[in-house]
């Protein structure tokens, strides 16, 4: 709980002014209804982290990891991406997320979903995620 709590309060110092700095916050339901008006655009997102993927660059290059995140308002949910990988377990935690969003594509035969790459982002609480609690 110590780690959560301190990995908590060193991405509020990092990012809180930036995050808090942002116009308005995009409903991720808009963007998951109209993928091709946000393409390309930044916006920040708010919700609840559902998942964290831990993942690798296509190429499988060990050097290259980074998670995605699982963002979820209601019912609608994004991916959005943070660079470096091996972050803890952050089910549970209420984030705001200010980046590029990118439409689902495809690079010839490669299928790349819709994601957020993450510039800034903020955990505005964090509770702890235990295997097998009710949620």
């Amino acid at each position: 709980m110590k780690t959560f709590l301190a990995l908590g309060i060193a991405f509020a110092s990092m990012s809180l002014s930036s995050v808090a700095s942002a116009n308005t916050l995009t409903p991720i339901r808009d963007l998951v209804a109209n993928p091709q008006t946000y393409d390309r655009q930044t916006i920040t997102i708010a919700g609840t982290i559902t998942s964290v993927l831990q993942m690798r660059e296509p190429d499988g290059a060990a050097d290259a990891p980074y998670d995605m995140l699982v963002v979820c308002d209601g019912r609608s949910c994004v991916l959005a991406r943070l660079g470096n990988g091996n972050f803890p377990d952050l089910r549970g935690a209420f984030v705001n997320v200010r980046g590029t969003f990118r439409a689902a594509r495809r690079i010839g035969p490669e299928f790349i979903p819709q994601e957020l790459g993450a510039d800034v982002f903020t955990l505005s609480q964090l509770h702890a995620h235990r295997e097998g609690a009710a949620e």
